[in-house]
């Protein structure tokens, strides 16, 4: 996936609440910015719509790719294996949905074509120019 495509796209990045190391992207059907939260309430699976209504669907890299690790030490402050173990049982009861990818591109073309999808990638040159979203207070 070229830097052309994602400057272009309708992603955007939290900004505060990630680490300094990995990007959340989104759907342009999720709005510009959450509260902090909101933010937990979503990683933790207390938030499973969007206030349009439509599912919140969180996709990530597989849990041995440093995002998943980053995602799971710097922002569950878990192991991989415990946060596998909180999705697991949202999507069992059907209060959240996680689906993991093997490749960065197709982890982007999901969130960009899933309306309600938001998803983590590392930080790096080729999505400098991927547009933030507002994490409030």
């Amino acid at each position: 996936m070229s830097t052309a495509f994602l400057a272009s796209s309708s992603f955007i990045l939290l900004d505060e609440a990630n680490p300094e190391n990995l990007y959340v992207v989104r759907n342009s059907s999720v709005k510009s910015s959450l509260t902090e939260s909101e933010f937990h309430d979503i990683l933790f699976t207390k938030k499973s719509q969007w206030s349009d209504g439509k599912p919140i669907v969180v996709a990530c890299m597989f849990d041995r790719h440093p995002s998943y690790q980053i995602l799971a030490k710097d922002l569950y402050k878990l192991t991989p294996t415990l946060v596998n173990k909180i999705w697991l049982k949202a999507s069992m009861n059907g209060k959240g949905t996680l689906l993991t990818f093997n490749l960065e591109s197709d982890l982007l073309e999901y969130v960009e074509n899933t309306p309600g999808a938001i998803g983590f990638i590392l930080k790096e040159d080729k999505y400098a120019n991927v547009k933030r979203i507002n994490i409030n207070d």
